[in-house]
């Protein structure tokens, strides 16, 4: 077991050497193990033990022995209490599920001291076949059958390539002491009767069942692997960005052969379903908006737009003439300059007659029923209409901003100064307003 787990960690390249481990450890066999493992490799870690309430003097117990293994093995131990059974009523999720929420949002607090590179778990192969049967039941991609994987982001499964009784032979043979989960035997839970009723009938059909699944799970994850380069190939073909805008060409989406499946692999990392993207590809008019905590999408013509939503407030700021660089809601640095050589045309740069302009100036989102004299025109035109002509998808106008003088716009920030407040050759100073928009 030592060289077995030793190559796996080499391997995979799960940590170095001189990395500090945070190990989860319950005081049941697999994380047990693992933490006679770590100190007979010689690596440096400590335990971490969460108590979820749920089981009354049998979690203090578990507790408590946990607190004494890592005092025998010399290394520190945080426990951390939950109120479990709250945390399912506020967040109507199953009591597993809570208590998975739970303790990886504990482990990434203590990952972010930064006196860890990794939180080591103690999964096998066997929890994998589980996970495995579980997500293929309930309906899942190519990532929930392409089994669990040795490292993800800091949480690293060393004993993934060991079967259950490959460990508890181990154990037995070293004689090392656990404590034993009494709710594992019962099949309330969906693993546990996969575990005590599924998995025991697959085992009469193939009776090298685990050593089977551990020859899919290297295949899939090669076919997973060549199936997200073909995403990541596809994404620079179809997606480009522009003012933190990403912009999926829905025309090209559409050509491809089952594009629902194509775009929610575009998506899903912002929050959105295969059902919502499967309405998405149905969707024939412009202006139709989906929603996630994080994100608005909409389909605007021929694109597709994706943009987080804006958490700022969207209200307008009093600029002061002496107040040199606000930076809210658009960041906008002035200057005043000789009049130039030579004017620098930029959308991100203003050069406007300084003399015309009164302070205070006012920075706001623009509005229905704006206008202004769009540079190098002396007739006035509303800004949905300067839209238009710019062809400004629906989430770029929403993050279009003037700067007005006297309640008259002097630039619409990003795209076009007033034509009224141009450099004349009747200039004597000049007011640069830059912007990083």
């Amino acid at each position: 077991m030592l060289k077995k787990i030793e190559k796996y960690i080499r391997e995979n390249n799960l940590f170095e050497g001189g990395d500090k481990i945070l190990l989860a450890v319950s005081g049941g066999i697999d994380s047990t193990i693992l933490a006679h493992l770590f100190k007979t490799l010689g690596v440096n870690f400590d335990i971490a033990h969460c108590n979820f309430g749920l089981r009354e003097i049998d979690a203090d117990r578990d507790q408590a022995f946990v607190e004494s293994l890592a005092k025998n093995l010399a290394v520190k131990c945080f426990v951390k209490h939950f109120e479990t059974e709250k945390y399912v009523q506020k967040h109507k999720v199953s009591t597993q599920m809570a208590a998975r929420e739970l303790r990886y949002s504990w482990f990434n607090e203590l990952i972010s001291t930064g006196k860890y590179n990794s939180v080591a778990v103690g999964t096998h192969l066997n929890d994998a076949i589980e996970t495995f049967i579980l997500n293929a039941a309930k309906g899942t991609g190519i990532m929930g059958i392409r089994g669990i994987q040795p490292k993800n982001g800091t949480i690293v499964r060393p004993l993934l390539f060991a079967t259950k009784q490959q460990i508890s032979e181990y154990v037995k043979d070293q004689n090392i002491d656990f404590r034993e989960d009494k709710s594992n035997k019962s099949t309330k839970y969906l693993r546990n009767k996969i575990r005590h009723q599924i998995i025991p009938i697959l085992q009469e059909i193939n009776p090298s069942l685990e050593l089977t699944f551990e020859q899919n799970f290297a295949n899939l994850s090669f076919v997973e692997q060549v199936y997200f380069e073909q995403i990541e190939s596809l994404k620079k073909e179809l997606i480009s960005t522009k003012n933190n805008i990403e912009i999926v060409d829905f025309d090209k989406l559409k050509q491809l052969n089952k594009p629902a499946h194509y775009l929610f692999e575009f998506v899903r990392s912002y929050g959105f379903t295969f059902s919502d993207c499967e309405d998405i590809i149905q969707v024939n008019t412009s202006g139709k908006q989906f929603f996630t905590a994080s994100y608005q999408l909409v389909v605007d013509r021929e694109n597709i737009l994706i943009q987080h939503k804006n958490e700022v407030e969207k209200t307008s700021v009093i600029i002061e003439e002496d107040q040199q660089k606000p930076e809210h809601p658009v960041v906008l640095e002035f200057t005043r300059i000789p009049l130039p050589d030579s004017l620098i045309v930029s959308e991100n740069i203003a050069l406007l007659d300084a003399n015309k302009i009164k302070f205070p100036l006012e920075l706001r989102q623009w509005k229905q029923g704006d206008a202004f004299y769009p540079l190098g025109m002396d007739k006035r035109k509303r800004l949905s209409d300067f839209f238009i002509d710019n062809k400004l998808s629906m989430l770029e106008k929403k993050n279009v901003y003037v700067l007005t003088s006297n309640h008259e716009i002097i630039w619409v920030i990003g795209y076009r100064i007033d034509n009224r407040y141009k450099i004349t050759a009747a200039t004597t100073s000049v007011l640069r307003i830059n912007t990083t928009k």
